[in-house]
């Protein structure tokens, strides 16, 4: 299943594939990888001692090996992703050839629907990028998925241009974690949320965010949003930061649960500014059978 496409090196990745098929061993498809292979209990770490910019975006998709994943991006790493650069790797959903995922680092290890084990995502890296900024996901059959941001400047434009974001797909039941301390996010585009979790199977979600600043421009671009489809708890926490958002329907910081357990919205000591057609500072909203806790401590809100 070829889930990766570099479009200036197409044709050798084709022949990597037939050579392997024609052998019976596993398909590795442009196994390069940026910052060194996957190797089973090592973290993968990338600086700028082992990863060149030039060489293109951090990129690590599907393929056949299972058991725990994890990568490192450390603070002096800055990446200056363009999705029109000839020879980036580009994520091609298995379920639609059509489709195409432009991000500045995509993890989505294992084979799809069929991983087991959990993945781990550090970064304290700066992000500049013309598609999404650092996304995570989980498409396997379990196993835990852990994104852990501290520090760092992540700017994205373009449309869907999500600046931090975590996925576990469907059929994929497992918990989300998401912890963010410190960074400075901004996006602009439609669609193009700051922070965000996105949850469409069974299982918890936890996204914390303390310090740093969140800006939004763009029709339903939120600040800071977390979505389960199915059952399991949600806990949405913003402390101590800002919220900036522009566009029609844009919201500051936004939890959403359609399945069954609690949805939990903590937030305190923040500044909440959108602005646009139909904004709204905080919201949740729970169309399933749970309860709904709603904690707001020292918060200011201001609209036009």
């Amino acid at each position: 299943m070829v889930c990766r496409a570099r479009p200036a090196r197409r044709l050798r990745g084709v022949l990597v594939l037939t050579l392997a098929a024609l052998l019976g061993i596993a398909a590795e498809a442009w196994a390069a990888n940026e910052c060194g292979p996957p190797e089973a209990g090592q973290e993968i770490v990338c600086s700028p001692s082992n990863y060149d910019p030039a060489g293109g975006n951090i990129f690590y998709g599907h393929d056949e090996r299972s058991g725990d994943f994890s990568i490192r991006l450390t603070g002096d790493l800055s990446l200056d992703y363009d999705r029109e650069r000839p020879g980036d790797d580009v994520y091609v959903s298995p379920l639609n050839p059509e489709s195409r995922n432009y991000s500045a680092v995509w993890i989505t290890p294992g084979e799809f629907m069929d991983y087991t084990g959990d993945i781990s995502l550090y970064s304290s890296a700066d992000v500049t990028s013309n598609g999404r900024g650092i996304f995570a996901g989980h498409y396997g059959k379990s196993g835990a998925l852990r994104l852990e941001i501290s520090g760092g400047d992540i700017t994205t434009t373009g449309q869907l241009g999500h600046a931090i974001r975590g996925v576990r797909y469907v059929n994929s039941p497992g918990d989300v974690e998401m912890i963010v301390r410190g960074v400075t996010v901004a996006t602009e585009g439609p669609g193009a949320l700051g922070i965000s979790s996105f949850h469409q199977s069974e299982g918890d979600v936890n996204l914390d965010v303390r310090g740093g600043a969140v800006s939004t421009a763009g029709a339903g671009a939120s600040g800071i949003f977390s979505w389960l489809v199915g059952a399991g708890d949600v806990t949405l926490a913003a402390r101590d930061l800002t919220v900036t958002t522009a566009g029609e329907r844009a919201r500051g910081i936004y939890g959403v649960h359609r399945g069954t357990g609690t949805l939990n919205l903590d937030a305190q000591g923040d500044t909440t500014a959108p602005h646009g057609q139909r904004p709204s500072g905080d919201d949740e909203i729970h169309s399933g059978a749970g309860d709904v806790n709603l904690a707001v401590r020292d918060l200011a809100v201001t609209t036009p």
